[in-house]
C-alpha cells in the first residue's frame, strides 16, 4: 500500500470534510485484513509470520518487513513526495469495501475491520480513496465485518 498523493493535514481535512484529527486523539477508521493460519495480517507489506493481535494497541514498527525496518519514510507511487511509514487506514466502510474490491480481496479470507488509530503521521490519497497513515492501531476483540463473495485469489 502506497499513497499516490500526500496532503498537509489541514488541506486533507478541508478537502474531505472530515473532523479534525488532533495528533494524539484516538479516531475510528477501517482496515482490510486477511485471515491466515494463526490469525490476521495486512494484505500487503507485512513481515512474514506477523499477526495482528486483537484487543491491544499495535505499533507499525512491529509489522514492517525487514526491508523497511530502518526506513522512516517511503515515496508516493509517482515518486514526487515522501511520507512516514505506518498503517494505512481508510476513513469509511464504503471506502474499505471499494479498496477490497479493487484488489480482489473478497471472500472467506478477507475481513474489513473497524479500527481505532492514533499518532496519524500522513494524510493522502491511495487508489482515489482518502487514507490516513497512522503509527498505532487497535483492533477490537471481535472481528465482526466479514466480506462476501468469491474466495480471495491472492496467495498468502
Amino acid at each position: 500500500m502506497c499513497l499516490d498523493q500526500v496532503y498537509k493535514k489541514r488541506d486533507f481535512i478541508k478537502k474531505y470534510k472530515i473532523a479534525e484529527f488532533p495528533r494524539m486523539d484516538v479516531k475510528v477508521g477501517w482496515k482490510v485484513i486477511i485471515k491466515v493460519k494463526g490469525g490476521y495480517c495486512a494484505s500487503r507489506f507485512v513481515k512474514p509470520g506477523a499477526r495482528y493481535s486483537c484487543g491491544q494497541w499495535l505499533n507499525e514498527k512491529d509489522f514492517r518487513k525487514d526491508l523497511w525496518k530502518n526506513v522512516g519514510t517511503i515515496e508516493t507511487t509517482d515518486l514526487n513526495n515522501r511520507y512516514k511509514i505506518g498503517f494505512h487506514i481508510l476513513l469509511s466502510l464504503e471506502d474499505a469495501k471499494t479498496y477490497a474490491a479493487r484488489y480482489d480481496l473478497r471472500g472467506n479470507f478477507t475481513r474489513i475491520v473497524k479500527v481505532y488509530f492514533m499518532d496519524a503521521c500522513a494524510y493522502g490519497i491511495q487508489d482515489w480513496l482518502p487514507v490516513v497513515v497512522s503509527k498505532k492501531i487497535y483492533i477490537p476483540r471481535q472481528i465482526p465485518y466479514g466480506s462476501t463473495g468469491r474466495r480471495c485469489k491472492k496467495r498468502i
